[in-house]
């Protein structure tokens, strides 16, 4: 090789380390920094404040906020970072936030006038200041002090932190209360109380900040009857929060199902007339009907659909067909069809055995069987026969081995399809045999509906009374223990998310 081309190799290879080094550099430096961005305004008209100075600590560039308000920290570095607002005249404010490496944290102050005459002042809040996991429905509570003889008046106002954007203002509260619903869930907030003496403002409380609870502790969906009609809910196990999902007022939306992975949560709805599968985000906002195969038959009035494991398709029973289609609606394919005179009236479908569950039903509610097949259809196995009494609602363990379903051992039949002692068993599949799990049941009840808690150590059900009034509340029971526990009144076909 000649000198020259050596010379020339050995310089073209160092700009090119030199400009690798330098990219490598330029990355390592951008994923040190994040931003700021945020709008500061007045406490008493939330109109945006110029000229506040906006520090942080670590020291990052000090910059004040234009006509609006506005302000924005370029190459904030990584972690925890403090913020102050100044401002003469005001209070000042400051918060703490995380910064993460090439995002932009959005934020809001609200500064109060240091003027507000001190012998009327707002304190003691309920919830606390910096509060989490609060429910979407909250009363707010705050003490005050104030001079002997002077009746105060109050404004209440919630603010989303983030925005700034005035969420609920309440003015001429004669009470230091202020009850508030509709909250969005892991949200934060910011609230405040103004007080008032014969229409002129006295003080304005500090500004308290809450969070709300995340969408993950609601991890129960059901349907409730209101005003004759079904509508879907969303609720936690302790009782306590309770979040209806949009529905139509000229329909019923029943029977919810979460999706394997908790994101999606399916339900059946009369929005298009007959019974068809709708699908929305976790929260049930933003339903879109699945297909049109209505999920109808004999004794199944949007009974028998289920998610695949890998929550890519549904299983959608419709009359003596059993079908698969994607979850967008597509690619529709028959699985099965039912022993003639029958139906299809439940499906579940197993990731652990790849077996899919399935019930048929005759026009007569009571005549029933239970039988498992392969995922294509084949291999079918008749696994509990049809015999006297009602069988209902049967679903697959977690692990693929027991079923669980409901049977009234009474075996009482009548042209209503009532029952009056239906019990929940499991049966394990391997050794045939059958547990009950109402031991503590009530006389005169009826437990159906059942369904596996993600981690197999409980049931959640219903059980309503046997005299046909269905007052149907939802209980668990702990597998081993067979002790109950009351969810949810006016509550039925739970669905526990995973």
């Amino acid at each position: 090789m000649k000198r020259t081309s050596v010379i020339s190799f050995v310089f073209t290879l160092s700009v090119l380390i030199v400009a690798m080094f330098s990219c490598e550099k330029e990355k390592v430096s951008q994923s040190l920094y994040g931003s700021i961005e945020g709008v500061v305004k007045n406490n008493s008209d939330l109109k945006g404040l110029e000229g506040v100075s906006i520090t942080t600590k670590p020291a990052s560039i000090a910059p004040l906020t234009d006509k609006n308000g506005v302000f924005l920290l370029k190459d904030v570095p990584i972690g925890d970072v403090v913020i102050t607002a100044r401002k003469q005249g005001f209070n000042t404010s400051t918060l703490n936030v995380s910064v993460q490496a090439s995002t932009s944290t959005q934020v809001s102050f609200l500064l109060t006038e240091a003027s507000s005459q001190a012998s009327v002042s707002i304190h003691t809040p309920t919830p606390k200041d910096g509060s989490g996991g609060l429910p979407l429905a909250i009363k707010f509570i705050w003490s005050k002090n104030k001079p002997k003889d002077v009746e105060l008046t109050y404004r209440f106002r919630l603010l989303k932190a983030v925005s700034g954007d005035l969420v609920v203002s309440r003015e001429n509260l004669s009470d230091t209360t202020c009850q508030v619903s509709g909250l969005e869930f892991n949200t934060t907030y910011l609230w405040d109380v103004q007080a008032y003496v014969g229409g002129a403002l006295q003080t304005t409380s500090k500004t308290f900040r809450f969070t709300t609870q995340p969408v993950s502790d609601l991890a129960l969906a059901f349907a409730r009857m209101e005003n004759s009609a079904y509508h879907v809910y969303i609720a936690d196990t302790g009782s306590t929060n309770l979040y209806r999902i949009p529905g139509n007022s000229n329909a019923m939306d029943w029977n919810p199902q979460f999706s394997h992975t908790g994101n999606a949560l399916a339900f059946v709805s009369t929005r298009n007339q007959e019974p068809r599968l709708f699908l929305a985000d976790n929260l049930g906002a933003n339903p879109k009907q699945v297909s049109t195969i209505p999920i109808i038959g004999y004794n199944n009035f949007g009974n028998g659909y289920c998610w695949s494991p890998d929550d890519k398709y549904f299983l959608i029973c419709s009359h003596d067909k059993l079908y698969r289609l994607e979850k967008d609606g597509s690619n529709k394919k028959l699985i099965a069809t039912a022993p003639a005179g029958k139906n299809f009236k439940y499906c579940d479908w197993n990731a652990n055995t790849g077996k899919i569950l399935v019930m048929t039903s005759s026009q007569n509610v009571y005549q029933t069987e239970v039988y498992l097949m392969n995922e294509d259809g084949s291999m079918q196995e008749l696994i509990i026969n049809d015999k006297p009494g009602m069988l209902d609602s049967p679903s697959f363990s977690i692990a693929g081995d027991k079923i669980l379903y409901s049977y009234d051992p009474s075996e009482f039949e009548n042209s209503d399809g009532r029952q009056l002692d239906a019990n929940i068993y499991w049966r394990n599949l391997t050794t045939k045999k059958d547990s009950c799990l109402s031991r503590f049941k009530s006389a005169g009840t009826n437990d159906l509906y059942p369904r596996f808690s993600p981690n197999n150590a409980f049931v959640v059900f219903v059980n309503t009374d046997n005299t046909g009034q269905r007052q149907d509340k939802i209980y668990s029971v702990e597998l081993g223990v067979y002790n109950r526990r009351k969810w949810w009144s006016n509550a039925t076909t739970p669905n526990w998310r995973p």
